[in-house]
């Protein structure tokens, strides 16, 4: 089965609305909820266990995989945002879990799709702050190139790298490796739908060649880059404001 529906980036989170088709096992570097439009989603772990209910959450680094189904909405929430904090904060200790209903019922899944976190950001507003010199390297590393950004962005910081690395895990829930494997294919894919190659989009977004965006790609989001590209039309590849 293919998917089929509408894709938004944000530049801390990612929304798709609609068909969810065949994926594999994979590990996202972010929290994600999964809320059923139809009827209930049922999301697999290695061994054969499996959560089903009207709106799953996901923990950060978690290897899962989706059942298909008629029509979903997918939040991934980079654990960094005051968003994602809350939202790891507020759900069970379990890997995969039924997301609590009130955190359900601030989420819109039917309305404008680049507005679906509106009102749980609102409610969320005051959540405590990211640690200042992890937020600073974060920013650094949006913007670098080159090799050795992690090592870099912990000078311009004046912390060792060990230490940002431990920052990043204490306060992302994931490595920082992760979280820059993350923004490198959310690049690649806004550059796939502007029109971009798949060679030219993985070189814009640093990768070393195609086949190791596209080894990413299905590894992260359990998808190609052309079908990722598929479902983000050039107006939907324009980060929408950052919710941080």
């Amino acid at each position: 089965m293919n998917w089929c529906g509408e894709f938004v980036f944000g530049q801390a989170w990612v929304a798709f609305r609609g068909h969810c088709g065949d994926n594999g096992y994979h590990r996202h570097a972010t929290a994600q909820v999964t809320i059923g439009i139809n009827g209930p989603v049922t999301i697999r772990q290695p061994g054969s266990s499996s959560v089903t209910g009207s709106a799953l959450f996901v923990r950060p680094g978690v290897s899962h995989a989706l059942d298909p189904t008629d029509s979903a909405l997918l939040i991934l929430v980079e654990p960094q945002t005051l968003i994602g904090r809350k939202l790891i904060a507020l759900s069970e200790s379990s890997d995969v879990s039924v997301l609590p209903r009130f955190v359900r019922e601030l989420i819109d899944a039917r309305g404008v799709l680049s507005q679906c976190l509106d009102k749980f950001h609102h409610e969320n507003a005051h959540s405590e702050p990211l640690d200042e010199r992890l937020g600073a390297a974060l920013i650094f590393i949006e913007s670098a190139q080159g090799a050795r950004v992690i090592e870099r962005a912990a000078a311009v910081v004046q912390l060792s790298s060990s230490r940002l690395r431990a920052l990043a895990q204490r306060y992302l829930g994931i490595s920082l490796a992760k979280w820059v494997m993350l923004r490198k294919l959310h690049h690649a894919a806004r550059a796939l739908s502007s029109g971009c190659s798949l060679a030219e989009a993985a070189a814009d977004a640093g990768f070393s060649d195609q086949a190791h965006l596209t080894r990413s790609m299905r590894q992260v989001f359990g998808v190609t880059p052309s079908t990722a590209a598929s479902m983000i039309s050039p107006a939907q590849a324009k980060p929408s404001r950052d919710r941080k």
